[in-house]
């Protein structure tokens, strides 16, 4: 079997791994890049480039046949999650390829779709039915493995071929809601690994980068910080971290606040109501909505609007006035866009608590809209309480999975550090690899 990393040998985001065996390869996710080569942050916009020009640019994968009529040896592709550096272009990919990914993950890409139509249709994705059970794809059999991460559904995959197996981590943590599925893979680990692709996204972060170990220390922080406040507090997360929306609404519940979401975030949270009951829901007691234009308009145009019907005759919308009125009464979980002025209209700097909940790198660009609201409001950088945990595994737990896989190879991926691999294993079963490079095991 060969191994040839496209794209996230020496980065964060932008993966994508080809395997080869008996004159055929099977892609491990197809992701857009986060950063560019000098380390600036990647536009996304940059994707809605001709085809042609992506390629020239040296972005999309070089793969013979995968995005025209030429023939292409590609058996198929798996897409681990649903973050847009692990799938986000595979949009591109010709029909006759077949992707493959697991229920929820074709559910939250759907969700994404709403309001980003240039990605990837779930309706071309093949489900993965059930974790551990082998799924042959032309000569490559793999198997899945759940896996905790910030992104719901995340999953570790398993590939054998021409008698040799590969471990591909994805990304995965053992510190949040989900942490059982980590430490199962630890006691029950795919065996006989020839080489395992582990992501190392924790790998140069300096020890104080996340003040706050595991989601249960983000939960409680959260708690201490609002019970005693009198201003509105506005969360800053990802829609679709949905430990961190628990997080927030037990802390909601526990300081006597009202959690307000906005329709695309109810929207995410009722698609995974039935993995867990922890899951805060709409027609909770405690939630109220927030209703934008543009939220109504996606979901109708694609085919929901009896679910924006419900949402409507919940009776639990929220209006700006009632919030400017009563700001001690909610926890907003907010986003950094153009929606921040009206939802704090006629409240002062004084009257307002911004606590960021993801990834401090968000916060550089200062032409981005939160930026611009922090200037209007003239809050200073020092004011926003930065309450967070990482979607990624710690260096000791990598060494855990390293422990217990004992993989005959150990191949750095999705990380800007991969020399510091050889602190997990003998140096000597490190093979550090380039974006195009072929090795053979």
């Amino acid at each position: 079997m060969q191994i040839i990393p496209h794209k996230g040998t020496h980065m964060i985001g932008g993966t994508c791994v080809e395997l080869r065996a008996e004159g055929q390869g099977l892609l491990l996710d197809m992701g857009m890049p986060l950063v560019n080569p000098n380390g600036t942050e990647f536009d996304e916009n940059t994707v809605k480039r001709p085809i042609e020009k992506l390629m020239a640019d040296d972005i999309l994968p070089r793969v013979p046949g995968l995005y025209d009529k030429s023939e292409c040896n590609l058996a198929g592709i798996v897409l681990t999650h649903a973050h847009r550096d692990h799938f986000g272009l595979s949009q591109f990919v010709k029909p006759d390829i077949p992707i493959f990914a697991g229920q929820t993950t074709a559910d939250l890409i759907g969700a994404i779709r709403l309001f980003f139509p240039d990605q990837l249709d779930p309706a071309r994705l093949t489900i993965i039915k059930a974790h551990w059970q082998p799924v042959t794809v032309g000569p490559f059999t793999i198997k899945s493995h759940p896996v905790d991460h910030s992104a719901p559904g995340a999953m570790a995959v398993e590939v054998e071929a021409a008698g040799k197996k590969v471990f591909f981590t994805g990304d995965l943590r053992a510190h949040g809601y989900k942490y059982r599925t980590f430490e199962n893979l630890l006691k029950n680990p795919p065996k006989n690994v020839d080489a395992m692709l582990m992501e190392g996204s924790s790998l140069g972060r300096g020890p104080t980068e996340y003040a706050y170990p595991d989601e249960s220390s983000v939960k409680e922080a959260l708690i201490n910080e609002i019970k005693d406040d009198p201003n509105l507090v506005l969360l800053f997360c990802s829609s679709q971290n949905v430990d961190r929306v628990v997080s927030a609404c037990r802390a909601a519940q526990a300081t006597g606040r009202e959690l307000v979401m906005d329709y695309y975030t109810a929207y995410i949270l009722y698609l995974l109501k039935n993995t867990s009951r922890n899951i805060p829901q709409f027609f909770w007691d405690e939630v109220r909505l927030l209703s934008w234009p543009w939220h109504v308009h996606a979901l109708e145009e694609n085919g929901h609007k009896g679910f924006v019907i419900t949402l409507n005759n919940k009776g639990g919308t929220v209006k700006p006035e009632e919030i400017f009125n009563n700001p001690d009464k909610f926890l907003v979980l907010a986003k950094p866009n153009r929606t921040l002025p009206t939802l704090t209209k006629g409240l002062g700097a004084d009257q307002i608590t911004c606590m960021w909940s993801m990834w401090s790198g968000y916060l550089k660009d200062p032409e981005k809209n939160f930026a611009a609201f922090l200037r209007t409001k003239n809050i200073p950088d020092g004011q926003i309480k930065h309450i967070h945990t990482s979607g990624h595994a710690t260096i000791k737990d990598l060494g855990r999975l390293v422990k217990a896989v004992n993989p005959g190879l150990l191949i750095p991926i999705h990380t800007f550090h991969p020399d510091d691999y050889d602190q997990f294993i003998d140096p000597a079963r490190v093979k550090v690899l380039n974006d195009g490079d072929v090795w053979e095991i």
